[in-house]
């Protein structure tokens, strides 16, 4: 599974979860990458650039940047945690 980079995104999400007040820091670990996730990364890589409404934390955008997509990047989220979450991640918009 490291080869896929599953260890290195769980030693992220555990980092991550050390506010227990701040649900947005347990979203990832809660809705950890499925089957469906490679549905949009799929449409995200075909794109030259990409605005995710709805970002959540940045993870589809994040894992695009990590499989390759070099263009722009950029999220929206109308909850200010999810965007705190999202903006650590210095890859993407």
């Amino acid at each position: 599974m490291e080869e896929f980079g599953f260890v290195a995104a769980a030693d992220q999400q555990t980092a991550a979860v050390t506010n227990w007040g701040n649900p947005a820091a347990w979203y990832d670990v809660l809705n950890p990458w499925g089957p469906s996730d490679d549905f949009y990364l799929d449409l995200v890589m075909s794109a030259a650039c990409v605005l995710d409404v709805g970002c959540g934390t940045g993870r589809l955008l994040h894992r695009a940047r990590e499989v390759g997509h070099t263009g722009r990047l950029c999220g929206l989220d109308p909850d200010p945690a999810m965007l705190e979450q999202a903006r650590a991640r210095t890859d993407i918009e």
